[in-house]
């Protein structure tokens, strides 16, 4: 990317990246489906019930309709139960110019799904007795030396207020801009030094007061990983957390206009090819979001909800990740509550059930726990074209949501 003419330009493109890709997840899609689309890869069902088979059999049908219908090339979907993948399946292409299928063990862009990665690694850290929910950031830092000026809440911002996006920065976070691209040298600095040089600014508001969807304040929550890891923010993630579960093939994402081996490429409503990557922030270079399958999140969040076992997370950790942000916080309208790193979290007679998405041109991809230990994942490598105003990823998960809940369960057998 050229580097800004000047530290006004450099200002904008930096508020632009916070403010973000990201698309949120407050969507209310519903709507009928229609037509067909191609369908790959030998699905994962084995010793499945008869009501397993049906709903599969109908998710299938679902997939194939919803290809044609939004005009994505393909997708990719997951389903996990007690710890054991019960069904995975690719639909339509992962690369169109390659004629690659999509595949369940396709690596793709999970965007702000990253979130819920960063989540698990604090809530490690929690466990391991390195760090509390409630430590502040100023004291992650080595309390640094803040103008007189700053704001004196910005000393209270805890982790836990970060990981529930009610640290008290919106998405447009102020800074000394002229200063910021003085440093850069016409290059860019740590992400730390934005974060040092922001926190002598106003907050917009107190912290723990509101809770609003910021881009900025999960680097943020990057930072106090490598901080209380004392090993790196990627490191302690691909080490402590992707390592155990026996996920080798995760990594963060490339720079802009590249992609990783076999990731499978993004396209645009037109249907065009767009970049791979993360592109290099004007200030602070590439912050980039996690690469893997439907395959390996799902794992992922069997491992966060405990079901495959492994006792990743403590109970504790369980019951931190989905609890509702504290007061003077209100619950949503509609119900739902942000979990740590999560989108929503609600509770209904048969449990509780949380989600997160992700989005950015070309990319939606969306990662549930349904009540009674149902985890799935769903990717599609473009927004394609929104049909009556729904979005192709919030139709089908609603979808997917009403099918399952509706299935009776069982194990994947042994083979």
């Amino acid at each position: 990317m050229a580097q800004p003419a000047n530290y006004a330009q450099a200002y904008r493109q930096q508020q632009q990246a916070f403010e973000g890709d990201d698309e949120e997840s407050d969507y209310n899609d519903d709507g009928e489906y229609q037509s067909s689309a191609g369908i790959n890869h030998r699905p994962q069902a084995i010793g499945a019930s008869k009501s397993q088979s049906s709903s599969f059999a109908e998710i299938d049908q679902l997939f194939a309709n919803s290809l044609s219908r939004f005009g994505v090339p393909g997708a990719s979907f997951s389903v996990g139960y007690r710890g054991q993948i019960i069904y995975a399946k690719g639909y339509g292409l992962a690369d169109v110019s390659q004629g690659r299928p999509f595949t369940p063990d396709t690596p793709f862009c999970i965007a702000s799904c990253s979130k819920a990665v960063d989540a698990m690694a604090i809530l490690h850290l929690v466990d391991q007795g390195k760090l509390s929910l409630d430590d502040r950031l100023y004291d992650i830092l080595g309390r640094p030396n803040l103008r007189a000026s700053a704001d004196p809440a910005v000393r209270q911002i805890t982790v836990r207020q970060l990981l529930h996006h009610s640290g008290g920065w919106d998405r447009s976070v102020p800074y000394d801009a002229k200063m910021m691209n003085a440093m850069a040298h016409g290059g860019t600095i740590p992400f730390e030094e934005l974060l040092l040089n922001a926190m002598n600014f106003p907050l917009d508001y107190p912290p723990g007061s509101k809770a609003i969807y910021s881009n900025f304040q999960f680097t943020v929550v990057r930072v106090i990983i490598a901080k209380a890891s004392g090993m790196g923010y990627q490191r302690y993630v691909e080490e402590q957390i992707l390592a155990p579960l026996g996920i080798v093939d995760m990594h963060l994402e490339e720079n802009k206009g590249n992609y990783r081996p076999n990731e499978a490429r993004r396209y645009n409503p037109q249907g065009k090819e767009l970049p791979g990557g993360r592109p290099a922030y004007p200030l602070t270079g590439p912050m980039g979001s996690w690469v893997c399958s439907t395959n390996d999140m799902v794992k992922l969040f069997m491992a966060l909800d405990g079901s495959d076992g492994r006792q990743l997370f403590s109970q504790s950790a369980r019951q931190a990740l989905v609890a509702a942000v504290p007061p003077p916080v209100p619950p949503r309208a509609n119900g739902f509550h942000f979990g740590l790193g999560l989108d929503r979290v609600y509770q209904n007679e048969n449990g509780t059930g949380y989600m997160k998405n992700g989005g950015v041109a070309g990319v939606h991809a969306q990662v549930e726990h349904l009540p009674g230990d149902i985890d799935f994942c769903v990717f599609f490598n473009g927004a394609g074209h929104p049909d009556q105003g729904k979005k192709v990823i919030g139709f089908v998960c609603d979808s997917i949501r009403k099918i399952l809940a509706d299935t009776k369960f069982q194990a994947r057998a042994e083979h």
